[in-house]
Formats: structure tokens, C-alpha cells, sequence
């Protein structure tokens, strides 16, 4: 086998993947150094990884800086913005952003674009936060048309363009996710997007009544649903000691109870909204609540415990419709040691791509 060094001197050996879906990512938040950042991106491209997601969180480092600081210490991986919004920069400026970035990365840069929340946007930034979805939609219409290259005049719902042109042409095509959870931007990502960003602890009966709403969308679209690749960030915890693993992923899986609410992420996978209600609760007082987290939730929502284990509990995500899992950052787990956990165990039930 192939062997790739890693920067510190370790090697990886190559993993030869077997299985159904294309390709593996990481999500880094947006909260960390921007040293660090880079570092992670050399190891997982190295391990072998498809895909480097990088959040936008306010009031951390931008995106782009973040993203161009990647690209440029890397060759192979793709680099992934998940997500923008459209509010805190016009589309025309995301575009330009994005053209200039997908060059300098040898096109390996793939957008996502969501609409972020009233917290942020509206209530610390003084940007009404109307029309989310509409403003999601004419940001990705506009950045498209922009990045096809001509004068562009777009007038939407919340934002337009007239007579915009960029003066740098894009080399080749970017790919543009949605970040969306609910029915009608789910069917919205299946008309319009290349792809979707399912949210951190999604369930399998969540996948698959997402497929259904996208699936809904993607009739409206030229291609379907043929070349649309569902992403979704997964919580994984996998160690030889089951128990370790799963305790491990108790108080990220409570942050992500206490973050959806009372979500058709959650009801979807069988939530009561009492259930919910003290996670939802321990967030907003921004207290851990891993003491409160059920087995059966940990099961719902992650993939957590021995290798054999993890494994069966990826093949069913995959069945459900992923095409690209991608590893959550865990604040209770080592990063780099999750990376080689997957790497070993969950890999080889991909397909080459």
C-alpha cells in the first residue's frame, strides 16, 4: 500500500475504499485559529479526506480568510464555506469572493449558503432578517450567473443586481450548497443547489424524509436528483471500548438537541417536545446537559461506539441517501485521532471515487 507522511513524520497508509458513497469530509468551526485551521487541512488531506468544511461563526475569523490560508497549504483536498449568508455580504461580493478563491485553489472550492438566524444578524447586527429563504435564493441565482461569466441583472425579493459583471472569469464550475433543514428549503435546495448540508445530528429517519422534500424539488430542476450530493455533517465517536465512545459524545449530543428544538430533525426521529424541552432550555443557559442524553439518543443522533458497531450504524446513514459523510469536530474528542478511527473503520465502506 501507498504510504503519505504526515508533517510531523507519521505515515498514513492508504485506505482502498470498497462501499457505496463517493467521498469522506471534516467540519472544522470557524472558531478556531486560523494556524490551526491550516495544520488540520494538511493532515486531512495527507489521511486522505475529500473534503475540508469551514463554519462561518460570528464574530470568529471570515470564511474566505480562513478558506485561502487552507487552499493555500494544500493541493488536493476540496475546501468547503459552510455556510454563508447572504445578509452581512451582497451576493455580488460573494461572488466575487468566490471567483477569486476558486482560482487560486485550482477550483477546489465548493460554496454553501444558508440563511444564518434573527440572533446574529438582526438583533447584534441591526440587518432585518426578512424573507430568509428568498434572500438564500437570490444569492445563490445571483453568484451563479455572476460566475457564468457576463453582465448580470437579477431582480429579486430581497436582493439585485443590474449590469454586474465580474472582470476576472472563473476557470470552472463551483459547486453550491444550501444549508437548510426545513421542508420548503429542503425542496428549494432540490431545485436550485448541487447539493445540501444536512445539519450535526441528523437521524436516519431525518435523511430520509429530507430525500423525499428534496426529491420534491428536484422536479422543477433540469437534472434531478442524479448528480446531487447530499452531505451531511455526522457525530462520530468510534473507540474499541463502546462505552468510552459513547460517553465521549453525551454533552455534543445534548448541544445538539438543545440547538434544533423542537425541529422536524428531531421530531422526525421520534422527539417529544417534552423530551426536548430541557435540552433546549440547558442551551440558551449555555450549561452542558450530557448527564440528561439517553442511550436511545445517542443512537438517534450519532454514530457512537465500538468499530463494529459504528459501522453498521454508517451503513444505514449511507443507505438512507448520504453520498458525503463528514466528521464533525468534537470539543470532547481528539480531532486527529477521530480523523484515524474513521479512516480505519468507516472508509472502507466507501466507494472509490
Amino acid at each position: 500500500m501507498k504510504r503519505e507522511k504526515e508533517m510531523g513524520g507519521r505515515e498514513y497508509e492508504e485506505v482502498r475504499c470498497l462501499g457505496v458513497a463517493k467521498q469522506f469530509g471534516i467540519a472544522i468551526k470557524g472558531t478556531e485559529k486560523i494556524t490551526e485551521l491550516l495544520s488540520m487541512s494538511q493532515v486531512a488531506e495527507k489521511m486522505g479526506f475529500s473534503t475540508y468544511w469551514i463554519a462561518e461563526d460570528y464574530f470568529f475569523g471570515g470564511a474566505f480568510s480562513m478558506a485561502t490560508a487552507c487552499a493555500a497549504g494544500t493541493s488536493k483536498i476540496k475546501i468547503g464555506i459552510g455556510v454563508l449568508n447572504p445578509f452581512t455580504r451582497h451576493p455580488a461580493l460573494t461572488a466575487m469572493e468566490t471567483a477569486a478563491l476558486s482560482n487560486f485553489s485550482g477550483n477546489r472550492l465548493m460554496l454553501g449558503v444558508g440563511s444564518s438566524n434573527a440572533h446574529w444578524i438582526q438583533n447584534q447586527m441591526g440587518i432585518p432578517f426578512e424573507a430568509p429563504l428568498s434572500s438564500v435564493q437570490d444569492c445563490v441565482e445571483i453568484v451563479r450567473k455572476m460566475l457564468a461569466g457576463g453582465k448580470v441583472t437579477h431582480q429579486g425579493k430581497r436582493f439585485s443586481v443590474k449590469e454586474a459583471e465580474l472582470e476576472l472569469s472563473v476557470t470552472g464550475k463551483v459547486p453550491i450548497y444550501l444549508g437548510v433543514k426545513g421542508e420548503k428549503g429542503l425542496q428549494m435546495a432540490g431545485e436550485i443547489a448541487d447539493g445540501i448540508l444536512l445539519s450535526a445530528g441528523v437521524s436516519v429517519p431525518y435523511v430520509k424524509w429530507a430525500m423525499d422534500h428534496l426529491a420534491k424539488g428536484a422536479e422543477k430542476s433540469k437534472d434531478g436528483l442524479a448528480n446531487f450530493d447530499v452531505a451531511a455533517y455526522l457525530l462520530i465517536s468510534i473507540h474499541h471500548d463502546g462505552q468510552i465512545a459513547r460517553e465521549a459524545i453525551k454533552n455534543r449530543v445534548a448541544r445538539t438537541i438543545g440547538l434544533h428544538g423542537n425541529h422536524p430533525i428531531l421530531l422526525t426521529a421520534g422527539f417529544r417536545p417534552e423530551e426536548i424541552k430541557p435540552f433546549r432550555e440547558a442551551f440558551l443557559r449555555r450549561e452542558k446537559a450530557g448527564h440528561l442524553v439517553t442511550e436511545k439518543m445517542i443512537d438517534l443522533l450519532a454514530i457512537a461506539g465500538t468499530p463494529a458497531e459504528c459501522q453498521e450504524k454508517f451503513k444505514k446513514i449511507l443507505d438512507a441517501g448520504v453520498t458525503q459523510p463528514i466528521l464533525c469536530d468534537i470539543e470532547e474528542i481528539s480531532l486527529e485521532e477521530n480523523m484515524q478511527m474513521v479512516r480505519e473503520y468507516l472508509f472502507p465502506l466507501l466507494a472509490d471515487g
